[in-house]
């Protein structure tokens, strides 16, 4: 099923992508597509993974192909609150 979209982007992204596209001998959809396709890769258990770390894991022989799975699902991250200080200053008091 192939999913056709209009989006409104600001010159100066119009400019960028532009210029990325033909950088990279792409049409501008062409480019879009792989981007958002890399932006938006998941992993069997439903997680974002950097295309940075697949191609990096391609390149080392560790995986043999970049899946292919895109989620339109957006993540719904909470940090969790916790009291007391931070646990960067228990380090640095521990080390002295």
């Amino acid at each position: 099923m192939i999913m056709t979209m209009t989006i409104e982007i600001a010159p100066e992204i119009e400019s960028i992508l532009q210029t990325e596209a033909k950088r990279k001998g792409l049409s501008p959809k062409e480019f879009v597509q792989i981007v958002l396709k890399e932006k938006l890769i998941v992993d069997k258990k439903g997680n974002r993974v950097s295309s940075e770390i697949l191609r990096e894991l391609l390149a080392e022989g560790m995986i043999s192909s970049i899946p292919e799975g895109i989620s339109a699902e957006e993540d719904e991250f909470e940090p969790l609150k916790i009291e007391g200080k931070p646990l960067s200053e228990t380090i640095l008091e521990d080390r002295n």
